[in-house]
């Protein structure tokens, strides 16, 4: 049970401060035609055995309004995204917990936070003017824990492995308000 504190902190970070972000930064992004990019996790999808709830309510919470102010925004030429790491090579994790993640990774190693930087600068350039609502998967082909893996349906377990490919990550809050032209190249 997570302490009411720790809940009203997480949710400000995770939820409320890019909501009111972008509230502030409408004018200009629409000015600008801008891009949000807001960065989930994999946490907001499914049961994660270290992200707790309060994290993992506030990244689904995230997602969901990224969705709502796409849909919000898009009439103002203004697109929001999402990217949702999964297991990224970075301080927070441990060498022993991401040795025993290696295993239920597809691609057998962590994601690198370089990786999860070019997806955000491709949602905020013109190669993805169309692209408004998604929230992109970077997590190595991760669809569940191992221990859940055993309990889905093989039919559905392919069903949701056929629709995923943009959707959900892991990390810090980025609002980026950025324009880029296609003459850029990543950083």
């Amino acid at each position: 049970t997570t302490d009411q504190s720790i809940w009203a902190e997480v949710l400000q970070v995770n939820l409320l401060a890019p909501a009111l972000l972008t509230r502030r930064l409408t004018k200009s992004l629409h000015k600008g035609q801008g891009a949000v990019v807001n960065v989930t996790s994999i946490a907001g999808t499914r049961v994660h055995r270290f992200a707790g709830p309060a994290y993992a309510a506030s990244k689904a919470a995230l997602s969901t309004l990224t969705r709502e102010l796409a849909s919000d925004l898009g009439k103002l030429g203004i697109r929001v995204n999402a990217v949702s790491p999964g297991e990224i090579k970075t301080e927070m994790l441990s060498v022993a917990t991401a040795y025993e993640m290696i295993h239920d990774i597809p691609l057998h190693r962590l994601g690198y936070v370089e990786e999860v930087a070019s997806a955000i600068y491709f949602l905020c350039c013109d190669s993805a003017s169309y692209i408004n609502g998604a929230e992109i998967e970077i997590n190595g082909g991760r669809m569940f824990d191992s221990v859940l893996q055993h309990a889905i349906a093989p039919q559905r377990l392919l069903r949701m492995r056929t629709n995923g490919g943009i959707r959900n990550g892991h990390g810090a809050i980025y609002n980026l308000p950025v324009s880029c032209s296609t003459h850029e190249k990543p950083p």
